[in-house]
């Protein structure tokens, strides 16, 4: 079923704030989303047509483009655990301002080559995304699975970074999104060495009180693989 157990609220505040992005200066760009939206939700095209025309259509506005995950199924979902997507997001986004774009590229090089940390390169990329706080968010996914990619045998503690990050996004969507959003607010403050390992446990557990199986996988995974143990929490400096 489309937009599964969504509620109506959630759908009208999600069809305004596509509304506003546009404003009056763009109805045909507001009118082609409402007619993509009554062809999905009248079962007129598939997914495989469905999904494109909406990420070109939102292409300037990615937190739009990930909000409209809430709709579609699982396997369906736009993503930022794929390097490329996510790049492609960014250029997308900084389409106007290359230079901001070839900063982006450096600090990813950077981080490649190992000449600089993952907290530096959260603290560059959160100053250069401040005003889009959903890549900063993304950039975070992102660091989580692709620190391991040039450790092959790290191979399975990257796929279970991103497995555990996929069923927490898949668990908490719609209504229930902030969660998620919390959880990556979280991981970012973690990665740029402002909260120590055990910070990151404890708050990680809390806010997903209720879910013990979320529990104990953050508890197997993230608590033994994510970043240097030793990083102090900014409290503690």
């Amino acid at each position: 079923m489309v937009g599964g157990s969504l509620s109506p609220a959630f759908t009208r505040s999600y069809i305004k704030a596509v509304k506003e992005a546009f404003g009056a200066d763009q109805p045909a760009k507001y009118g082609e989303f409402l007619d993509i939206m009554l062809d999905f939700f009248g079962n007129r095209v598939d997914l495989a047509t469905v999904v494109p025309r909406m990420r070109e259509l939102l292409k300037d506005h990615v937190n739009l483009l990930l909000r409209f995950n809430a709709f579609l199924p699982a396997e369906a979902k736009e993503t930022f655990h794929d390097v490329r997507s996510y790049i492609y997001s960014v250029k997308e986004t900084f389409h106007d301002e290359p230079a901001k774009y070839a900063q982006f590229l450096e600090i990813l090089n950077d981080y490649s080559a190992r000449r600089v940390d993952a907290p530096s390169a959260v603290a560059r990329m959160t100053e250069l995304m401040k005003d889009h706080r959903n890549l900063v968010l993304g950039f975070s996914v992102l660091l989580s699975t692709w620190r391991y990619k040039n450790h092959p045998s790290d191979n399975n503690k990257r796929i279970r970074v991103a497995n555990f990050i996929s069923k927490l996004k898949a668990r908490f969507q719609g209504d229930d999104g902030h969660v998620y959003e919390s959880f990556l607010e979280i991981l970012t403050m973690y990665q740029q060495g402002n909260k120590s390992v055990n910070d990151l446990y404890q708050e990680v557990v809390a806010l997903l009180q209720g879910h013990e199986d979320l529990v104990m996988k953050f508890s197997n995974v993230f608590k033994r693989t994510t970043g240097p143990s030793g990083s102090k929490s900014a409290r503690s400096r």
